[in-house]
């Protein structure tokens, strides 16, 4: 995703493994829903974010073949926005989006994406396979509070107490080149492991909060 946009810093992040069957679709489909409505985000983007994920993971079970094990789902918000990542075990297709005519009955699953989303990319994960991902707008949207609600203060957090360093042998320089900071953070997410080993087969496995 052009310019880094496909990182979202400090947001929330929901993962799980699920079967390559197509009857795999629906429960990631009803994960999905679950799991952003849970953290509030935005109505609108939920039902995006819906048909987005039962595309790619149609892809994804289609690539990983008759004898694919297992294809795996990430949810990230935060930011204003939600990225869908959906990793399957194949090795030998680019995605690439297909102009279908108006009879075709198939062919527009990432048209659809490329359609729905501020942004969609690829990249291959360091574990193996291939991951697909698409960043849409989506806000954490508070749920209203009742009319005898009183607002909680929200905690502060207080700053750790950073230890001194030595001054650098070399000054730093901060690049803000859109080209290097889009590598940056195809390397970055290169990085991930997405074998989830040991994962439930659950619509949420794997939760944190930054």
């Amino acid at each position: 995703m052009g310019g880094g946009s496909g990182v979202i810093v400090g947001g929330l992040v929901a993962a799980a493994r699920f079967p390559a069957r197509p009857d795999a679709v629906p429960r990631i489909r009803r994960g999905t829903v679950a799991r952003l409505r849970g953290w509030h985000v935005d109505p609108a983007a939920v039902e995006i974010a819906e048909q987005v994920v039962a595309e790619l993971a149609s892809n994804a079970v289609k690539a990983s073949g008759p004898g694919g094990e297992s294809v795996a789902v990430r949810l990230t918000a935060g930011e204003g926005r939600v990225l869908v990542e959906v990793w399957d075990r194949s090795e030998l297709t680019s995605p690439r989006v297909a102009r279908p005519g108006e009879e075709d009955e198939s062919g527009r699953g990432l048209w659809l994406v490329e359609a729905l989303c501020e942004d969609w990319s690829w990249y291959r994960a360091r574990s193996g396979g291939l991951v697909v991902c698409a960043q849409l707008v989506g806000a954490i949207v508070p749920p209203p509070r009742g009319p005898d609600e009183t607002p909680v203060p929200l905690a502060r957090r207080v700053a750790p107490t950073r230890p001194a360093y030595p001054e650098p042998v070399y000054p730093v320089r901060f690049s803000t080149d859109p080209e290097v900071l889009a590598r940056v953070a195809e390397r970055l997410r290169a990085l991930d492991d997405w074998d989830f080993d040991g994962a439930a087969d659950v619509p949420v496995a794997v939760e944190r909060v930054g």
